[in-house]
């Protein structure tokens, strides 16, 4: 073979040699080198890449939870540092897997299954994401009701509870006290509301799922501002009924203006008494009006006979 092409193939052989030992060198010291070739064979770029160990990791957006409405699920992978995320797979509701392209429609109950692929071949462990979907809305109810109430017995301290049974779970309830229509950007529930003078309350509750309460609800609490106490013997004043009633000689009358009361009477001395509500801030009459009151009668032995008129009994 002439010396001439001798050289030239030594030093072709040398070079794939060199090549291929870089390679492997360039594996083993944290980084290899990628040759990207046309078609017809020529090298048309050389690429060095830092080694990568560590798996790409995906996120969904928008997360797992309850939902009212059909929605699009973002797929993104990010590996930082690494070799570049090559591929996302998913499946829902246990189909085969597929490669991720574009947003994910979902409009039932669903299961998001979902792993990446980076360009190092790292795969990522797979995750799940899941997607309930519930319409109905919560129901709010305030404690106490509206009604009128003695200004002896302000503030009246206004509870409202949320009940979203077998569905997301209520998130916030919202109000107002102006009477206005509450929205999202108005007060939301902490705890119990004083009420002091005479006030619409208007609220709406909202769960996990985005459903909104309808219609929003409203009480009106309407505080007596008589200056008179709320219960009478003839003249003389008391502020609970459960005063006057310990002291009421033989078939006294008890009477009580039109307010509402939050206490329970227990009946346990042996006398007879009449219990009259719906009485005028003067107490000078209570044709056509009422006592409300919430909370138990109760009769003890030994306890005697109470008459009730013009009254609204609560539980």
């Amino acid at each position: 073979m002439p010396s001439r092409l001798k050289c030239e193939l030594l030093v072709f052989m040398t070079a794939i040699a060199m090549i291929f030992a870089h390679v492997e060198y360039g594996y083993g010291a944290g980084y290899f080198v990628e040759y990207d070739y046309d078609n017809a064979g020529n090298l048309t770029q050389r690429i060095r890449h830092e080694y990568d160990a560590t798996d790409p990791v995906t996120t969904a957006f928008p997360s797992q939870g309850f939902y009212s409405t059909p929605l699009s699920v973002t797929l993104t992978c990010s590996d930082p540092g690494g070799s570049g995320c090559d591929k996302i797979y998913y499946s829902t509701n246990g189909s085969g897997y597929v490669v991720y392209s574009s947003p994910i429609s979902i409009s039932v109950d669903t299961t998001l299954r979902f792993y990446a692929v980076d360009r190092a071949n790292n795969i990522e462990d797979e995750k799940t994401q899941t997607y309930t979907f519930e319409t109905i809305p919560p129901s709010t109810t305030a404690s106490p009701r509206g009604g009128t109430y003695s200004i002896h017995h302000t503030p009246v301290n206004v509870t409202l509870t949320c009940n979203d049974t077998g569905g997301s779970g209520c998130e916030k309830i919202y109000y107002t006290t102006d009477g206005s229509e509450p929205t999202p950007s108005s007060p939301f529930y902490t705890g119990p509301i004083p009420v002091s003078t005479t006030t619409t309350l208007r609220f709406y509750a909202k769960d996990h799922a985005g459903n909104s309460e309808s219609p929003k609800k409203t009480e009106l609490y309407t505080i007596d501002t008589c200056a008179n106490w709320p219960v009478r013997i003839g003249t003389t004043p008391y502020l609970t009924i459960q005063n006057a009633y310990e002291v009421a000689g033989p078939d006294a009358m008890i009477m009580t203006r039109n307010v509402r009361f939050l206490e329970s009477l227990n009946v346990h001395l042996n006398k007879t008494v009449t219990l009259a509500g719906g009485y005028n801030c003067e107490f000078t009459g209570n044709a056509g009006n009422t006592t409300n009151t919430k909370g138990a009668i109760t009769t003890t032995v030994g306890g005697g006979t109470i008459t009730i008129r013009n009254f609204i009994l609560e539980q």
